[in-house]
């Protein structure tokens, strides 16, 4: 049967739905829904996650390398857009990096990030917050804003637009760069 058909009802429905593992090795579900989709949804959230989601391990926490810096994301499918081009990413699944994020990424042996804000106040809000955070914690987190017309990753990838981003990542901002902004 076809797998569209049959997500037509519920909180999910219309999304591209995936799965996050939780802490306790269980799967919790997000759902996202692409812009061009939204048509008479314009008020609904981009992002759902299902009730109960700990977000205490960056999505895909698992897979990140220490060779190179992880590039963290707000959202979940932005994350899976910068794996799918070759790029260390995680998903914070909100507009900062928290404490407990951090923990698990330094558990991890990664003491360095880059975090990705959406250009808008409530980006650079996250971004300096996350600086915080991972200072507080001895994690030096770099931050990169993208422009307003690009706001995620995705749009960037279906822009083509893959060389601004990665001049974005090479040329992200030191944590006190961005505080002095701030």
């Amino acid at each position: 049967s076809d797998p569209v058909k049959k997500n037509t009802s519920g909180l999910m429905a219309g999304r591209i739905v995936g799965f996050w593992k939780q802490p306790s090795g269980q799967l919790a579900y997000w759902g996202y829904l692409p812009k061009h989709l939204l048509g008479n949804r314009e008020n609904e959230k981009k992002y759902l996650f299902s009730s109960g989601t700990n977000k205490s391990i960056p999505y895909s926490c698992r897979v990140l390398s220490t060779n190179m810096p992880p590039v963290l994301v707000e959202g979940t499918f932005d994350s899976d857009t910068l794996s799918l081009i070759g790029i260390s990413s995680g998903a914070t699944g909100t507009n900062r990096i928290t404490e407990s994020q951090i923990d698990a990424m330094i558990s991890k042996g990664i003491n360095k990030c880059i975090f990705m804000t959406d250009g808008d106040y409530a980006g650079f809000s996250g971004g300096v917050i996350s600086v915080l955070n991972c200072a507080n914690k001895g994690m030096e987190c770099s931050v990169i804003s993208t422009p307003p017309s690009l706001d995620d990753a995705d749009k960037m990838r279906q822009e083509g637009k893959l060389e601004l981003l990665s001049d974005l990542i090479s040329n992200s901002y030191s944590p006190g760069e961005y505080l002095a902004k701030a």
